[in-house]
């Protein structure tokens, strides 16, 4: 039988993916922070219109609490493609244009008086349909690897499936809980903190605030279960399960909505704003992230195998009485969400690869793979019934 050789194909299939990324281009990606005084300032900002069939998006977005000013992006032959003017409050500019005749020179102009907040501008080409296709990977793959971990555990120990919808379950809630108290709360707790300290005071305090709330809220919750329902936290592989239950959950959530932004963006005909805030959020990542479509899955492999040993930890922490467990589980998720709070934070995305913030993240992960054996092996033996006595002889 002649033999194939697949090496080949593979290879190319995977080259054949790489440009995804290429393809993204920005142009310009400027911002700035005024303040807490009030500026007074006009900059300009140039860059290199394509030519060809080529589209731009150009979006500004700025948060100022005093002052006023006014945006405007300019053609190469002085035409104005967009402009705004504004005030205290929230200010938005979206637009897509092109294809242009020529290339050249334009530029973005910035204006503002007694103003106090931030601000940025980009802009960038819009890819065509087939550089956006590989993205379409990204939604499924996540939702393969929410899969793999949930079937994969019950092929391996038979653990009802029950376990794992409690895994989902608890972190449908704590993630409910916890996006209530972002949204009261966030805003006046990092408003507050940003001028009381220096920025990089501000980066590492407010992103553990930020991965603080994921150990409260998710590794709370699974606590007080625990604690109400003692009897149920005796054996591993159930714990493992709930571990499972709650990272592959998430997963899958994530999964379907990347798919569906990833086919909205490529295959429906939207207005011409969202389509403009869709391409403005997404060019940037495609940019700077070799592989994008790659990144996402691979990122919540690391997230799931925390979201297992931290609550293998307290769970174990409950069943075996030990405390420290329960810190040590609180500690893991919570740095591992104070990484994704500093990258939020500092705005890294679309600034730089998310391949050096899922860098951040695996040391996490490989510390958890450690974990969970470990908790199955610590785990304390259930109690055995009490012997009946024996019944005298006749």
């Amino acid at each position: 039988m002649r033999k194939r050789h697949w090496g080949p194909w593979v290879a190319a299939l995977w080259i054949g993916l790489i440009p995804v990324s290429a393809s993204a281009k920005v142009l310009l990606n400027e911002r700035g922070e005024l303040g807490p005084e009030g500026h007074t300032k006009h900059e300009s900002f140039f860059f290199d219109l394509p030519s060809g069939d080529v589209r731009i998006v150009v979006s500004f977005a700025g948060s100022f609490s005093s002052g006023k000013g006014s945006v405007k992006f300019v053609g190469a032959k002085e035409e104005v493609l967009a402009a705004k003017d504004f005030e205290t409050g929230r200010a938005t500019l979206l637009g897509t244009f092109g294809p242009f005749p020529e290339a050249g020179r334009a530029r973005f102009e910035f204006s503002v008086q007694e103003g106090a907040g931030e601000w940025q501008g980009v802009v960038a080409e819009i890819p065509e349909k087939r550089d956006l296709y590989p993205l379409l990977l990204a939604g499924p793959l996540m939702m393969f690897v929410a899969l793999a971990f949930a079937v994969g555990w019950w092929w391996r120990t038979r653990v009802p499936w029950r376990w794992f919808w409690l895994g989902a379950g608890l972190w449908a809630l704590g993630v409910a809980l916890k996006i209530a108290w972002a949204i009261l709360m966030n805003p006046i707790i990092l408003t507050a903190l940003k001028p009381a300290v220096s920025y990089r005071a501000y980066l590492i305090i407010g992103g553990f605030y930020v991965g603080s709330l994921t150990g409260v809220f998710e590794i709370g919750i699974v606590v007080l279960w625990a604690l109400i329902w003692r009897k149920k936290v005796t054996d591993a592989p159930r714990a493992i399960a709930v571990g499972i239950g709650a990272g592959a959950f998430e997963a899958l959530a994530l999964g379907l909505a990347g798919a569906a932004n990833a086919a909205t963006m490529i295959f429906v005909p939207l207005p011409e704003q969202a389509q403009a805030a869709m391409y403005a959020a997404a060019v940037p990542l495609m940019a700077t992230t070799p592989l994008l479509w790659l990144c996402s899955p691979v990122e919540r492999v690391l997230a799931i195998l925390c979201h297992v040993a931290s609550r293998a930890l307290v769970l174990l922490g409950v069943a075996a009485r030990r405390m420290n467990y329960l810190w040590r589980g609180f500690l893991l998720l919570t740095l591992l969400d104070t990484v994704a709070g500093v990258a939020l934070l500092a705005e890294l995305p679309g600034k730089i690869s998310m391949w050096w913030i899922e860098l951040a993240l695996l040391p996490f992960a490989l510390i958890s793979v450690l974990i969970v054996p470990w908790s199955m092996r610590a785990w304390p033996e259930p109690a055995l019934p009490p012997e009946l006595p024996e019944l005298p002889a006749e």
